[in-house]
């Protein structure tokens, strides 16, 4: 009942945009830990960073380069998807003009 009361109140834009973000903060938390339970269970090699690199566990964030590399990666796809979605031209809001053919018969 609450869903169908807020959401004829509720802006889709602001929404999906929220979900949006939501979705890729888990994806990213997700290949963190996914990576970080390969590497404890020694499948996957552990490159510690050369230098002091914070650790946020919610996230999925480890100081290895296995874990931060695929995170990176989606990380700068998001990026370029928002830019291209930036840049791209807005279709047009007008009347849409249709060519008829007078010999057609309907």
């Amino acid at each position: 009942m609450l869903v169908r009361v807020a959401g004829v109140k509720l802006s889709l834009k602001p929404f999906f945009t929220g979900t949006s973000a939501l979705l890729l903060v888990m994806s990213i938390a997700f290949i963190g830990k996914g990576v970080k339970a390969l590497q404890a269970a020694n499948m996957i090699p552990v490159t510690v960073l050369p230098f002091e690199f914070i650790t946020v566990d919610i996230l999925g964030i480890y100081p290895t380069l296995e874990t931060l590399i695929p995170q990176m990666v989606l990380l700068a796809a998001f990026v370029m998807q928002l830019r291209k979605r930036k840049n791209s031209r807005p279709r047009p809001h007008g009347k849409i003009k249709v060519a008829v053919d007078k010999n057609c018969l309907l």
